[in-house]
């Protein structure tokens, strides 16, 4: 859908279920942001309890001893340790990116597993887009719940 974006500039929304059971809905919204020389894409994402109509916390999908943060920033590390070693750029400070931009809203779930994203611009160029990895459902984490 072609509309206005937060800035003002013309803009592009995609939006995407990307995980929909009797139980829990999570959704993403990517919107690209198309200026002069600029093109900005902004993701959001949410994840909701259908019972109660209310947001779901990342920790509710861990453990309850689990260092959810720790895990996730651990994932992602080596997960871009292996794309630099394929060639692909990421800022030299990278490392402390990694932990200054995480935030524990920016995820959503899909049948494969967690997903967690960082903006764009805060781990490599623009033209990476938004950074995301994956952490399959396990039994360490993250986890679905059972359906009723």
């Amino acid at each position: 859908m072609l509309r206005l974006g937060a800035s003002g500039l013309p803009g592009i929304e995609v939006s995407d279920l990307a995980l929909k059971r009797e139980d829990i809905i999570s959704i993403y919204t990517d919107v690209t942001e198309i200026g002069i020389g600029l093109c900005v894409r902004l993701r959001r994402a949410d994840t909701w309890g259908t019972e109660d109509g209310l947001p779901l916390p990342l920790e509710s999908f861990f453990p309850a001893a689990c260092r959810v943060k720790r895990l996730l920033l651990s994932a992602a590390r080596q997960e871009i340790l292996e794309q630099i070693e394929n060639g692909y750029a990421f800022y030299p400070r990278w490392r402390r990116s990694l932990r200054r931009y995480y935030s524990a809203r920016r995820f959503y779930l899909t049948p494969e597993g967690l997903v967690w994203f960082y903006p764009q611009c805060t781990l490599a160029p623009a033209k990476d887009g938004v950074k995301h990895f994956k952490l399959p459902y396990g039994e360490a984490g993250p986890f679905l719940p059972p359906l009723p």
